[in-house]
């Protein structure tokens, strides 16, 4: 029986299929395609949360020198205090976005204030107290995102908090 032109048999429908199901050429920029912008996002945060936690550590640092100048008393205004923490803080921050709150209590410990979400202190307060009281000073900052492309997945900012609380050193 000859054949004509609208006479088709599976085989020859199967036989493209079966050659690219064969052909092994693509495979890994395939692969790679898949995978890679998920491989390079995950790294790209992995960079991100080693600079959040670098300027984490900076600022506690920060933190601690100055309110050690605080608890000697060698501290007395809220401008001197900002000073103390910016010069111990690399170029990497912006002392603009600092926010700092320095209450004491003679008789305990004052209660923490969380920052709001802007890294704010809901009101700015700087009493480093007498010698002998309780001081607790805590000190926000709101740190933007180095990939802009986080801000959709994590929300607009990072606020880094740094808390000490001390004693005052008595006079001599």
């Amino acid at each position: 029986m000859p054949r004509d032109a609208t006479t088709t048999t599976p085989g020859r429908i199967l036989a493209p299929l079966q050659r690219f199901a064969r052909c092994r050429r693509a495979t890994t920029a395939l692969e790679f395609a898949l995978v890679g912008p998920i491989l390079i996002l995950l790294v790209l945060m992995i960079i991100e949360n080693g600079l959040m936690l670098f300027a984490q550590a900076v600022l506690d640092n920060a933190t601690v020198v100055a309110t050690r100048q605080l608890q000697i008393n060698t501290i007395n205004t809220s401008a001197d205090f900002r000073t103390a923490v910016c010069s111990n803080m690399s170029n990497f921050f912006n002392c603009a976005n600092l926010q700092f709150y320095v209450n004491s209590s003679p008789t305990g410990f004052p209660s923490v204030v969380m920052p709001s979400t802007s890294g704010a202190f809901a009101a700015t307060v700087f009493t480093p107290g007498n010698p002998g009281d309780y001081v607790l000073a805590e000190v926000a900052y709101n740190r933007a995102y180095v990939a802009p492309w986080l801000i959709k997945l994590a929300g607009p900012d990072w606020i880094l908090l740094a808390t000490q609380a001390f004693q005052n050193e008595p006079s001599l």
